[in-house]
């Protein structure tokens, strides 16, 4: 199996790469991020700031170019054309990265043989690599949340506020690189929950240490996305999670469950599920036929 896997791994990686080589075109949301990171490699933060896309893959961007030193800045065409580069560096290598956290969460969760193909599916999910020849965030954003999954998990199972930490953490990467992430942060809280309920019953001090995981999730996934959010309501007046939701409120938590109730669930699910569909899927797709493999 580790043979396949490394196979696998390899195939991907030179598939990736073909992509990357061959990109001929970028999209708007492209065109977008490596704005951005041009912004930000310019020095122009404040500008950058105030751009309809969220900061983390641009930043990524920036972070590569300066790393691989090419272009030159007075050359407006060689600086573009390096920048774009940069930026389907990252959706690469984040690409072939997801394949680690699917590869772990598999191992904890069903043993080492269906991690082992989780991986080969990951590696060579045509979706998967299709994002990793784009100009775009989703690679980064399922590695920062599929890598927070697999956290919380290790988490639960060893009963450690450490591992929730860093879950939280990742997630709020995940959400300044695409905000439908957050998500994510919920969804892990309440399992959390649930699972110590279904665990343990109504025992009060397993229910209570669970609760204290999934707050010590929530304060460090707030640490990082507050003050992203905190900067939309100072750039535009009113709470938003992101500038391109919508999803704004400017009567208070009251007003905000009240205007918009109906409007947040159907912008959630729907961003979520897009990412679920090349993120966690391949996972469960493997985990589906799980009987059937170990025969």
């Amino acid at each position: 199996m580790k043979r396949l896997l490394s196979a696998a791994v390899l195939a991907g990686l030179l598939l990736k790469l073909v992509l990357v080589l061959n990109a001929r075109s970028i999209g708007t949301d492209g065109t977008h991020y490596v704005g951005i990171g041009m912004e930000l490699l310019r020095g122009e933060v404040a500008e950058a700031s105030r751009d309809l896309f969220p900061p983390l893959y641009p930043g990524a961007l920036a972070a590569v170019y300066t790393l691989i030193g090419r272009g030159d800045t007075q050359n407006a065409a060689q600086y573009v054309e390096a920048a774009e580069l940069s930026a389907r560096l990252v959706s690469l290598f984040c690409g072939l990265l997801l394949a680690v956290p699917m590869y772990f969460l598999g191992r904890d969760l069903f043993g080492p043989r269906v991690a082992a193909l989780t991986g080969c599916v990951v590696a060579l999910h045509p979706t998967i690599n299709h994002f990793s020849g784009e100009v775009r965030s989703e690679t980064l954003g399922a590695l920062l949340a599929v890598s927070a999954v697999w956290l919380g998990w290790r988490g639960f199972s060893q009963q450690r506020a450490v591992w929730y930490g860093a879950a939280g953490l990742l997630l709020g990467l995940a959400y300044v690189t695409r905000p439908e992430l957050a998500g994510f942060a919920g969804l892990i809280f309440v399992w959390t929950l649930a699972a110590e309920l279904a665990r343990s019953g109504l025992q009060p001090k397993s229910f209570l240490r669970a609760l204290f995981f999934g707050v010590v999730l929530m304060i460090l996934f707030a640490s990082v996305a507050i003050p992203y959010m905190h900067n939309l309501k100072e750039d535009t007046g009113s709470w938003q999670i992101s500038r391109k939701s919508g999803l704004f409120y400017t009567g208070g938590p009251i007003g905000f469950l009240r205007e918009k109730a109906i409007r947040l669930p159907e912008e959630i699910f729907d961003r979520f599920g897009r990412t679920f569909s090349y993120g966690l899927f391949p996972f469960f797709l493997v985990g589906l036929f799980y009987r059937r493999l170990i025969r």
